[in-house]
């Protein structure tokens, strides 16, 4: 504080002020003096508003009998009392990550942000067959949703896979969720996991989405939780299990007995092409 001593004010002036304080500081404090002859009765009648981000708010100290304003202080800004407008979502939270959401000062237009949690499912569909469960939030999928898993011999998904990733050891299934006998698709993220093939390496295994309208492969962000490899989706299809530590079998081209040559690989495509054929009557059989 800064302290100025000034004269009375003169008895025809009923509303000279004094200041104590310097603008710009914490706050200026102003002292009206009453006229001569007249002793202001104080009590707690303060009055007053309170100071924003953008406007000083002020105090006022009423003379209980004639009602004159015997002081007032202006009050310094209060850089924490924002007008908040709504939340607005940044991003989304999953099964996966955090989300985020933030909010602007009307007046100042400050920025607040708060972090949202990761989902938590409520609602767990499973296979007993083959141990892989839909983890979800209710109403994502319709009520009464079950699964089908197939195992994939299609040879055309394992050469799209193998120009992806090379020539690894992977496992394939088909997931599709059902609801009164048709297929559905989630209204949001549903948490797979699937239970590790036996052998694969927990620490060199990936899971890739394969789409059975364009034969786009994407990798996955996923991560291995007690014998299962957990990733999330809102669309299904055709999902691969890869080892990225396990070349698969190359077969190669060995001499016959008599003195010919033939290939294994020529073998390991006819079989493919009877898996296939499995497959194709068993999707059949099963509508």
């Amino acid at each position: 504080w800064e302290y100025r001593i000034l004269p009375l004010p003169e008895p025809a002036d009923a509303h000279a002020e004094r200041r104590i304080g310097a603008p710009g500081r914490d706050g200026v404090r102003i002292l009206h003096e009453p006229a001569l002859g007249h002793g202001h009765t104080l009590g707690l009648n303060k009055s007053g508003a309170p100071s924003t981000c953008t406007v000083q708010g002020y105090e006022m100290t009423v003379c209980l009998d004639c009602g004159e304003v015997v002081e007032s202080t202006i009050l310094p800004l209060d850089l924490t009392a924002h007008t908040w407008g709504e939340w607005t979502e940044v991003t989304s939270a999953t099964y996966l990550s955090e989300g985020l959401e933030c909010r602007e000062c009307t007046s100042c237009h400050a920025e607040e942000t708060r972090v949202l949690p990761k989902l938590v499912p409520d609602e767990i569909i499973s296979d007993p067959e083959t141990g892989i469960t839909l983890n979800t939030q209710q109403g994502v999928l319709p009520e009464g949703t079950t699964f089908e898993v197939d195992d994939v011999f299609d040879g055309t998904y394992f050469t799209l896979l193998n120009r992806e990733v090379g020539n690894i050891e992977s496992t394939m299934y088909n997931i599709t969720p059902k609801a009164d006998g048709e297929n559905v698709q989630p209204d949001g993220w549903v948490l797979v996991r699937l239970p590790l093939p036996a052998g694969y390496d927990p620490a060199n295994v990936n899971i890739y989405y394969i789409s059975t309208e364009t034969g786009v492969i994407e990798r996955m962000d996923s991560y291995i939780e007690d014998g299962y490899i957990c990733f999330q989706t809102n669309h299904f299809s055709v999902y691969a299990i890869v080892d990225a530590s396990s070349p698969a079998e190359t077969p190669t081209e060995t001499p016959t007995d008599n003195g010919g040559g033939t290939s294994l690989s020529f073998f390991a495509r006819i079989a493919a092409f009877f898996r296939s054929i499995a497959e194709w009557f068993r999707n059949l059989f099963n509508k």
